[in-house]
């Protein structure tokens, strides 16, 4: 190759790869940080917030076009069944070509009308749940702190994906007690203690029945309500025992109930000043002795920030299905959630009660369903809790949807992409009949 020829050839590749006027979407920057996570959130740091998250400087080196072979995977596949306790199975669930025809009459549709609902879109951080320590160092910690004695066993349900430990225990003076660990996720705990006696049952003799045995008599026992903690003692002990087991909480964080037949304290948590679908709580009962308890072990890896989309927007997934996400519980406090099957009477009922399936009059063979408009006006950002298909459990970005008759939808505002979603036929079941129900 002659001088002049390699001179050709070097402009053209220089003029070939010009950055000029190239960027790389958000989704692909994040990715390439994908497998060194930038920065991890202990549980402690989960509560308290973080403050400003500074991201990390990325340098764009040749901004190629990207093939489809080489397009960044999603960050997780979402389980199925886990989309925040929604029905996934419901009639609007279904794609528009689903085949509906065998569903029994009278089903609802709701028809969800977007109304000036913000076309903004934005950015939010997702995070990856990561357990801290071991299952069953969390279960010898627990157990000292509830002062526990027995035999740790593994679930009939554990599987070697998400373990499952319970031990049992009966006290001296009679008090049984059962804890929980189940090791998947956001590491769970369970602790609950009960006093048997208190709920003793009786026989009366002279009250013989025809065949020889005595009915049992069960009287109600008698709360003791001056025993019971006081709503500052309940949330000083809630922070001091989470505090103790690597949860930063102070006694404000609580929400504290009291009656005279116990009460309880409870907290979400939250990550820089945003309430996480993830709580903590402490219970009592009618005679002042601690009944249940329940926690956590993981903090949070930062695995990027994402484009979302408007609220406005996130309307059409609610009628897809598959993007809903755990709202905080929190939200639910004050909010009228309404029985989607109960907004108004089946069609051609004069009243709101309906006969069973095989009641009454034979169902019509392509019965029409009863639409319901839902107007949808008012919407709040949240970080929404969603499981994959391993276990894991993620927080995302979304939005509370609600609509005028008195409930919310959260679902996840991601754009496409970032996460996978379960399948059509993996999320719905068939609704179609098998030969057998077909024939009978």
């Amino acid at each position: 190759m002659d001088m002049n020829e390699n001179e050709e050839l070097r402009n053209r590749i220089s003029n070939s790869i010009s950055t000029e006027g190239a960027e790389l979407s958000d989704y692909v920057v994040a990715q390439a940080a994908k497998a060194k996570p930038k920065r991890v959130f202990g549980f402690n740091s989960v509560r308290l917030g973080l403050g400003s998250m500074a991201a990390a400087s990325l340098a764009l080196v040749g901004a190629f076009l990207l093939p489809s072979a080489f397009a960044p995977a999603p960050l997780f596949t979402m389980g199925i069944g886990t989309q925040g306790g929604q029905t996934l199975a419901s009639a609007e669930s279904a794609p528009a070509d689903a085949k509906m025809s065998m569903i029994w009459p009278g089903y609802v549709q709701y028809n969800y009308i977007a109304d000036g609902l913000s076309d903004s879109t934005g950015k939010g951080h997702v995070y990856q749940a990561e357990l801290v320590g071991t299952a069953e160092g969390l279960m010898a910690s627990l157990m000292k702190q509830f002062q526990l004695q027995g035999e740790i066993k593994k679930d009939e349900w554990s599987t070697d994906q998400a373990p499952s430990f319970t031990v049992q225990s009966k006290s001296d003076s009679g008090i049984e007690s059962y804890l929980n660990v189940y090791w998947a996720g956001t590491g769970a705990w369970y602790f609950s203690s009960w006093d048997p006696s208190l709920w003793a049952c009786s026989t009366t003799p002279s009250e013989t029945k025809d065949d020889g045995t005595s009915p049992d008599t069960c009287e109600q026992p008698k709360p003791q309500p001056e025993l019971v903690p006081s709503k500052e003692e309940m949330a000083q002990y809630a922070a001091k025992l989470f505090s103790s087991l690597g949860t930063d909480l102070s006694a404000s964080d609580f929400t504290v109930s009291r009656d005279e037949w116990g009460g309880y304290a409870y907290a979400d948590l939250t990550l820089a000043g945003q309430t996480l679908p993830v709580s903590v709580s402490v219970g009592w009962d009618a005679w002042g002795n601690l009944s249940n308890a329940s926690g956590h072990s993981f903090k949070l890896v930062d695995r990027g920030e994402f484009k979302t989309i408007s609220a406005n927007d996130t309307v059409s997934r609610i009628k897809e299905g598959r993007w809903y996400g755990s709202a905080p519980a929190s939200f639910y406090n004050n909010a009228a959630i309404s029985s989607r099957v109960s907004v108004d009477p089946i069609v051609g009922s004069e009243t709101a009660v309906e006969p069973l399936p095989g009641e009454g009059a034979a169902p019509e063979e392509n019965p029409a369903p009863k639409i319901v408009d839902l107007k949808i006006s008012k919407s709040e950002a949240a970080m929404l809790g969603v499981w994959d298909a391993a276990g894991g459990f993620w927080l995302v970005p979304g939005h509370l949807l609600y609509n005028d008759q008195g409930w919310f939808d959260s679902i996840i505002s991601l754009e496409d992409g970032v996460i996978e979603l379960p399948k059509y036929e993996e999320v719905t079941p068939m609704i179609e009949p098998g030969v057998d129900t077909k024939n009978g």
